[in-house]
């Protein structure tokens, strides 16, 4: 399986950036330029069918399914059309919200053009800030600064972990609903299923030791089965 999380950037250079180098020493993730409209696959209706996993299951949440999207939006705090760029970004995190069918986390950066960003004690900073976070649903931690005018090496390197964290939280979310899920008859079948999906995600979110649990239940449970399987 692979260490990895699905990051769609919506902002060309910062994707550059983030995307030029990718060392060992840095949060593994799996970055996608979008530069035109989200396509993201939509919950589908379950068809019955042989086998216990989809094939292209695995694929959707290496390749199709992002665990954070992150949204790049020009706007500086003391902007003289603020109130309009304010509505321009709830009508964005709205529709992005609408596309991520699969729960998908979203961030957002305010690109600023400054060279050093805004002392956290000033006022009009603290109010804008709080303004954008409610109308556009984001917590504090969703919510970041990068001025433009500056290098900008130190701030890639801050919000690409920022980044990573946030997306776990995706991955816990998955293995919690995936948790809930009852089991009719404790069928043999799904609890396979169950326990693979369960130790797929958890090394996703680089939980190594609890997805080797999952993977030696599975191997368990296949084990006895494949023994005790009636004629």
């Amino acid at each position: 399986l692979l260490h990895l999380s699905v990051i769609y950037f919506l902002r060309a250079r910062l994707y550059c950036l983030y995307s030029r180098v990718r060392t060992p020493d840095r949060p593994p993730l799996n970055l996608r330029l979008v530069t035109g409209e989200l396509d993201l696959p939509q919950k589908s209706e379950k068809k019955g069918g042989k086998g216990i996993l989809r094939r292209d299951w695995p694929l959707k949440y290496i390749e199709r399914v992002p665990a954070l999207i992150v949204l790049f939006l020009d706007l500086d705090w003391d902007h003289s059309s603020w109130l309009e760029k304010k509505t321009e970004a709830e009508s964005k995190c709205a529709s992005l919200r609408a596309s991520a069918g699969q729960a998908s986390r979203i961030a957002v950066v305010l690109l600023q053009q400054r060279s050093v960003p805004t002392s956290g004690d000033d006022p009009l900073a603290t109010e804008r800030a709080h303004e954008l976070c409610q109308i556009c649903h984001l917590t504090p931690r969703q919510l970041f600064v990068v001025p433009m005018l500056g290098d900008l090496t130190g701030y890639v390197s801050k919000l690409e972990s920022a980044f990573h964290e946030l997306a776990q939280g995706f991955y816990q979310q998955k293995l919690k609903t995936i948790r809930a899920r009852s089991i009719p008859n404790n069928s043999p079948a799904l609890v396979v299923r169950q326990l693979f999906k369960l130790a797929f995600l958890s090394e996703l979110r680089q939980d190594t030791h609890t997805a080797y649990r999952w993977v030696v239940k599975k191997n368990c449970l296949d084990l006895h089965y494949s023994l005790y399987k009636p004629d």
